[in-house]
């Protein structure tokens, strides 16, 4: 009887534990940025904007669900109609005119990088300009 006791005292034990959930580990920003990639794969729609960093980082932002994110655009062209239509948009904002936003097709690569001082940035691969430059955005 003693040792039907301290085996089922063990399996208890044993199973206590088992059944107890491992921590979670808290997201950092990376993870988030990672996931909002991941979710915008299945996006063809952007809306890209013009905002220059202090640091070597790429000068557009796109956004990615409710937040812009830091991007590059990725064209094999500089003749392509969308390639054009950046050129404006960072002549206009060189010359001290509103920030514009365009709305463009293209895709998301799966990749996060790292710019400058460490901010995250991702690749956008444009493949028709949807809208001219709008009107001035807010940060």
């Amino acid at each position: 009887m003693k040792r039907s006791f301290v085996a089922m005292s063990a399996l208890i034990f044993v199973g206590a534990c088992a059944t107890e959930q491992a921590p979670t580990r808290a997201k950092n920003y990376a993870d988030v940025v990672v996931e909002r990639v991941r979710q915008a794969q299945a996006e063809t729609r952007f809306m890209l904007r013009l905002n220059p960093s202090a640091c070597e980082c790429p000068p557009f932002e796109v956004k990615l669900g409710e937040t812009w994110q830091r991007a590059e655009v990725l064209a094999a062209d500089a003749e392509e109609p969308v390639v054009a239509a950046l050129d404006t948009l960072m002549t206009a904002r060189v010359e001290g005119r509103d920030r514009r936003v365009f709305a463009i097709e293209g895709r998301i690569e799966d990749t996060v990088f790292r710019c400058g001082r460490g901010g995250l940035y991702v690749s956008l691969v444009p493949t028709a300009l949807v809208t001219a430059p709008t009107g001035s955005t807010t940060p």
